[in-house]
């Protein structure tokens, strides 16, 4: 059995616009850059730990 569970919440219809711009232009090139870094071997890898101090 799956420890998984769904979740669903209410929000403001604009909090809801605000945060649906993944798949804009402007991100989805920040993305494709990310991967190009990361494919020549230009990323930055930290731990959980380092990231949450």
């Amino acid at each position: 059995m799956s420890d998984s569970i769904n979740v669903t919440i209410r929000m403001d219809r604009d909090i809801k616009q605000q945060a649906d711009p993944f798949y804009s232009e402007k991100n989805q090139a920040r993305l494709k850059e990310s991967i190009a870094q990361y494919k020549a071997g230009k990323m930055t890898v930290k731990t959980m730990d380092e990231l949450v101090t």
